[in-house]
Formats: structure tokens, sequence, C-alpha cells
């Protein structure tokens, strides 16, 4: 998760380099009398550190993924709420692209979320430019992990690059669902949504017109950004970037893919033909599921 600007991925499943004088728990240290801390995974801007861990009360004593609430952050309200709200929305979710919250747990003045973990790199750090068949494998899988938290009535509301993994058996794996948003909801309330009306909440290079203006947005958000995603992944190039940040927000709010941009693709007439209508700045001119943008895809190269 970050707050309108772009940074490394907060969380993943590959080697950081970390200052580790800057970390909150020491290796070796044990959470509940059962999760023990290997090391860190990375340190953020997120609420707390990401750490890789081993379930000791399970046989074979599997790795798992600590989301640690740094106490300092519950100085700050809302990365509280972003944390608890990662919770909550990662209990009520069983898909097996997304990895499964296994405990919630609260030691001394630590609070910690314990995650499935897997081997995998994210699609920040996947060697880019990427062949088709490859981009069009992974969207694919996007799509259908879409299809399923939207069904779930669930907006992500920060598909990137670095929020998309990929483990060693090619399975996609969405994660941060900390400021993931409810659709059955007119309009949700606390900090996190206020935050959402006075600061554009997401990771900026990937975000939607609406996105950034701090409009209400919905599914076709996610698809949105889920087509920058792919533009990268085809051109190995991000397709909103400049020098000077203010610059950067510009394109990124004025939205849509340019001609020039189009014609770079090292793709088929079909293939930007898509991403035209999945990056159009008006959402009624997407596509409007993810359902609908998986349809388009098998016809790619």
């Amino acid at each position: 998760m970050r707050f309108g600007n772009d940074s490394r991925p907060q969380a993943g499943t590959g080697p950081a380099v970390i200052d580790v004088a800057a970390d909150a728990m020491p290796a070796g240290r044990v959470l509940s009398g059962r999760y023990e801390i290997v090391g860190p995974i990375t340190v953020g801007p997120a609420p707390g550190h990401v750490y890789l861990g081993r379930d000791m009360a399970r046989t074979g004593h599997p790795r798992v993924v600590v989301k640690h609430l740094d106490p300092v952050s519950t100085l700050s309200d809302f990365r509280r709420e972003s944390f608890e709200h990662e919770v909550e929305v990662s209990r009520s979710l069983d898909n097996t692209g997304i990895p499964r919250l296994l405990d919630d747990i609260k030691d001394g003045i630590d609070r910690c979320a314990v995650f499935e973990h897997f081997e995998g790199i994210d699609l920040e750090r996947q060697g880019k430019p990427m062949s088709p068949d490859n981009a069009v494998k992974l969207m694919r899988q996007a799509c259908g992990i879409l299809t399923y938290i939207h069904g779930m009535g669930i907006v992500h509301d920060d598909i990137s690059t670095s929020n998309l993994l990929v483990a060693l058996d090619g399975t996609l794996k969405l994660i941060d669902f900390g400021i993931a948003r409810r659709l059955n909801l007119p309009r949700e309330r606390g900090l996190l949504e206020a935050q959402r009306r006075h600061k554009a909440v997401g990771t900026l290079s990937y975000m939607s017109p609406e996105q950034i203006a701090g409009k209400d947005m919905d599914a076709r958000s996610d698809l949105y950004s889920l087509a920058v995603v792919i533009y990268e992944l085809l051109t190995g190039r991000r397709l909103f970037d400049a020098r000077r940040m203010r610059v950067k927000r510009w394109r990124v709010a004025r939205g849509g893919i340019g001609r020039k941009a189009l014609r770079s693709l090292p793709a088929n007439a079909e293939t930007r033909q898509l991403l035209a209508k999945a990056l159009e700045r008006n959402p009624r001119k997407r596509f409007q599921s993810a359902g609908e943008l998986m349809n388009a895809l098998p016809s790619l190269p």
C-alpha cells in the first residue's frame, strides 16, 4: 500500500535490502507461543513490517508471513485502521489466488496478522518485457482473482506489479487488502474513507483517473489498473512516468493511452484495441467486468 506515490514493494517473498537496526522484532522471537520470527522480508511505508516466520505448532514447522503493526504506528489512527481493515477483509476471502489469513494475534503491545507463505516473486521484479503468451497467462489468472473478489463485493484499489506475485508453480497471487473497499456499502465510514476523500490512496503509477481524483470507484477501477500492469509487462516500461512528480500526477489524472504508446506495443492490432478499451478514461467505455476482460484475452497472441 502506498499513499499517492510510488515506492518499492511493501511485501513479498524474495530478498530485500533491509536496515535491520530499524526492525522491531529480532529473529528467534516467538509470538503467541507459536510463531517464530525467522527474519524480515521487507520494511516499507506500510503500517508496520513484514516478516518470514515458522509455525512451530504444525508438523514440519511450515513457513508463514507475519505482518506486524509497529507499536509506533498505533499512534496513527489511519495506519492502525488500515491494518485492522486488511485483517477483516482477508478473513472473508477464500481463493487460491489470495494468501490465506491463518491467524490474528495480540502479543503484549504487538499486533500481528499471520498469512500463508509461498515461494515466488512479484511482477515488479519479474523480467520485463514479457512475452505476450506469458503476460496473457498471468492476466487470465488476475481476471479470475478479480472476478472472485468483485463477486464478493470487494474492490482491491491497489492493483500493481508490487501486489501481484507469481509463485514457483506459476500461480498468481494478489496481496495487500489494506485499502480494499466493500461495494455493498454506500460509502464506507471511518478514517480510511476520510483519508480517501482528502488524498489519493494507492500506487500512483497504476491509479485510475477516478481514483486519483478521489471520486467514487467500482470494480472498473481495478480493471483499469490491471490494464496498466499489462502494458508494463509487454513493454518493460511504465505507462505513466515522468521525472517530475507534478507531471506524472497530471499524466495519471489525464489517463488513457496515447497513439504513440499504442504503436510502441510489441503486439498485434487486436492487443492494441484491447488495451485502448481497458484504459479508457471514462469507466463506461471500459470492460465492465473482469469476466468480460478475460473473455477478450484468449484471442491474443
